[in-house]
């Protein structure tokens, strides 16, 4: 009767990933967000006395918003990529497992799968 073992992790496997708050490929905080905190300071320091005049708020809100948006639109695209080559790379993986299996037994390996 045969049975299955299931594999033991490596030390690869069981490496904990680190939450990174404002660096590495995927940071907690980006610096979308931190360029929207100062919209947020700007109205909490006017509410508090500051003196700005009307068009200095309306020129730094303006400014932050364009930088804001620049930012949110680049992050999405970075992180849509970096998603999209794990992807790529898990798919290789998973096929070099397979191709290995498949020459282990004795069988034709299946073909690659195809690139988009």
């Amino acid at each position: 009767m045969a049975t299955i073992e299931s594999a033991q992790p490596g030390p690869a496997a069981s490496t904990a990933v680190k939450s990174q708050l404002i660096s590495g490929l995927s940071p907690d905080i980006t610096p979308a967000q931190l360029v929207a905190i100062v919209g947020n300071v700007i109205a909490v320091a006017i509410a508090f006395g500051a003196q700005i005049t009307k068009q200095q708020q309306d020129a730094i809100l303006a400014l932050v918003g364009a930088l804001g948006a620049f930012l949110i639109a680049s992050d999405a695209h970075v992180r849509g990529r970096r998603a999209q080559a794990a992807a790529v790379k898990h798919a290789a993986e998973v096929h070099a497992q397979t191709v290995s299996t498949a020459i282990a037994a004795g069988v034709t390996p299946p073909a690659p799968p195809p690139q988009t």
